[in-house]
């Protein structure tokens, strides 16, 4: 989907190519349920980059490079 900031980004709930995109937009890795942001302590690591950071080619989450 378009977006003016960062040119394109997925689409919430959206399966794309082979790879599930969660509710709050993000690759995930098994967990479309996880709550990323509920644990205030825990620390967070968020992969930035294009087409290859996302795993486009991959036949599932768990091939991505996050994985």
């Amino acid at each position: 989907m378009y977006d003016a900031f960062i040119s394109h980004r997925y689409a919430q709930n959206a399966k794309h190519a082979g790879l599930e995109v969660d509710s709050y937009g993000f690759i995930h890795n098994g967990d479309a349920d996880r709550q990323p942001f509920s644990d205030s302590k825990a620390i967070k690591v968020v992969l930035l980059g294009g087409s290859s950071m996302a795993g486009t080619g991959v036949t599932s989450n768990q091939c991505t490079i996050a994985s």
